[in-house]
């Protein structure tokens, strides 16, 4: 968001995002300052849109980092964690290598949120989130988390074709009842994807249920018989 803006509108907060977000340095020179929640008053629709997400999970990397490199701080947090939810939590930085880690790490955050913005008050860090922010991170979650669910129960040993693509449409229901920017993109995708082979899953119902069918048609064929009997 340009400066600018930032000066004339009192509900928005200033956010440095640069390659530094992304390196934990112990200097007070670099931690001092102070820690801001504010409300932010922009449109539900505005908070929602997916390229406003990036920036935020780079805060949430910068975050995860600077307690998970820091035993001095993590110990800090610990203790507000341990206060609000009776056992230890530690934060989960994202992994490239790990298709769920992104999810992982923003469930934690938010379930440590509160926790999280106790120790920066406590620790003077300069790393600002809104209310916006902190909504758009719970949407994000809840749009993630069918998809999650999907695919771990499409990797165990035991699914059918049949079960796969009743998993998959099962899937789409949360989502379209979400009514949020990212999820209604992920529903229309998904959607149009599997569009693509009704034909496919009509065979494969016929298939599964072949001998189901094959007794109807028996049951038919007799039916027809014994009506053409009587009518001889």
């Amino acid at each position: 968001m340009p400066k600018n803006k930032e000066q004339n509108n009192p509900n928005t907060v200033h956010i440095e995002t640069s390659d530094s977000d992304f390196k934990d340095s112990e200097s007070d020179n670099e931690d001092n300052g102070n820690v801001i929640v504010e409300e932010d008053i922009a449109n539900e629709d505005e908070i929602l849109k997916p390229q406003e997400l990036f920036p935020i999970i780079c805060k949430v990397r910068k975050i995860v980092k600077i307690f998970k490199r820091s035993p001095t701080k993590n110990d800090i947090l610990q203790k507000y964690v341990l206060t609000e939810n009776k056992t230890e939590y530690m934060l989960i930085l994202d992994s490239k290598t790990r298709w769920n880690s992104s999810l992982l790490m923003k469930e934690r955050f938010w379930k440590l949120k509160n926790p999280i913005q106790k120790a920066m008050i406590v620790l003077n860090l300069q790393i600002n989130f809104s209310d916006s922010e902190f909504d758009l991170i719970s949407r994000t979650i809840s749009a993630l988390l069918p998809i999650k669910l999907t695919v771990e129960a499409l990797c165990r040993i035991d699914p059918n074709l049949l079960t796969v693509n009743a998993t998959i449409n099962f899937m789409l229901q949360p989502l379209k009842e979400q009514h949020t920017s990212l999820s209604e993109e992920l529903y229309i995708t998904l959607k149009n994807r599997i569009e693509r082979h009704t034909e496919i899953e009509n065979v494969l119902r016929y298939l599964h249920n072949f001998n189901d069918c094959k007794n109807e048609n028996e049951k038919e064929e007799k039916r027809l018989t014994n009506s053409n009997l009587i009518v001889i």
